[in-house]
């Protein structure tokens, strides 16, 4: 399915095309990325849940948009499905995340990076600069009568 149909398909199951179940989870799967040349790979951690659908059938469902660096950070975790009920083999995660959360972390971290590259360019002119301004003081002294 496209990410279209797949939009289609769960609002279609959210508005009553699909009862709600329970997913638990059973393992994980390792998912490597490549890097560019030079990089070590990245190793990430997908959670797999089992569900039981209408049919009395257990099947698993992969949630790649929740996975983790630490495989631990999975321990103990579960998720509500919506499973199609004319074919149980259809079903979606129906979790409500936070993209603001993500968005968030990265914006701080950008901003942080940003911030902490400004101050580091900008410490020998300010240090350069302060040390003028003492030199002018000490070499003019007052005058006396």
């Amino acid at each position: 399915m496209s990410a279209s149909n797949d939009a289609s398909k769960l609002d279609e199951l959210r508005s009553g095309g699909g009862t709600v179940g329970y997913g638990t989870l059973v393992g994980t799967v390792k998912v490597v990325q490549k890097r560019a040349p030079g990089l070590p790979d990245r190793t990430r951690y997908c959670p797999r849940y089992a569900y039981t659908a209408t049919d009395g059938v257990e099947r698993t469902i992969i949630d790649r948009d929740d996975c983790v660096s630490v495989e631990s950070q999975l321990e103990g975790r579960s998720v509500n499905l919506l499973v199609d009920t004319d074919d149980p083999s259809i079903a979606f995660i129906d979790e409500n995340r936070s993209a603001v959360g993500r968005t968030s972390n990265a914006i701080f971290s950008w901003s942080m990076l940003t911030l902490g590259t400004s101050l580091v360019v900008a410490a020998p002119f300010l240090s350069v600069r302060a040390r003028r301004r003492m030199d002018t003081r000490t070499d003019v002294a007052p005058k006396h009568l």
